[in-house]
């Protein structure tokens, strides 16, 4: 194919981009399409400029068969690693489907110390704070951590269930 094929909107939509004289700018499009052309052979192109990436995007958009391959490669790469940095630097872009994560500590899982716990304390009928504190020895995690995982657990397990608050913690000391 030749230079001679392209479009008018490739020219409309690069000139409102540039604000360039439409024959300078025809000129200018024709340089970089020869020069892409001249460069097919090499595998790893690189834009040099935000030019070079609008209008390799305008063509691919409007004429893609007039692009050489290296370029259609080097356009794809150029949008992974945007992607990539996109998602890294927590941006949001809705046009690619990059969402930042959310706000705030991620919550933990902490059912294996639950359930070490509720074995304890409601199956073995152990004293709660020995219980504890083998988990916390267990988990790498303080006593008062265990304690607060474990009343959290209670509270809504109280909430949910018809048991009251006291089976959960096994015997009352006085």
């Amino acid at each position: 194919m030749d230079f001679e094929e392209i479009e008018l909107p490739l020219l409309l939509k690069t000139a409102l981009h540039t604000s360039s004289r439409p024959d300078d700018l025809y000129t200018s499009i024709e340089n970089h399409y020869r020069n892409w052309q001249s460069q097919s052979h090499i595998q790893e192109y690189k834009f040099e400029s935000e030019f070079d990436l609008w209008l390799a995007s305008i063509f691919l958009e409007n004429s893609a068969y007039l692009l050489p391959s290296n370029i259609i490669r080097a356009l794809g790469s150029t949008i992974i690693n945007s992607m990539n940095e996109a998602a890294s630097k927590k941006y949001s872009l809705e046009s690619l489907f990059i969402v930042p994560p959310k706000a705030g500590r991620k919550k933990e899982d902490h059912s294996a110390t639950i359930h070490t716990l509720m074995r304890g304390i409601i199956v073995n009928k152990r004293d709660r704070d020995e219980v504890y504190a083998e988990a916390a020895k267990e988990r790498n995690k303080s006593i008062d951590t265990i304690r607060r995982i474990y009343e959290r657990f209670v509270q809504e397990k109280v909430k949910k269930s018809s048991k009251p608050r006291e089976y959960y913690y096994g015997k009352i000391k006085k």
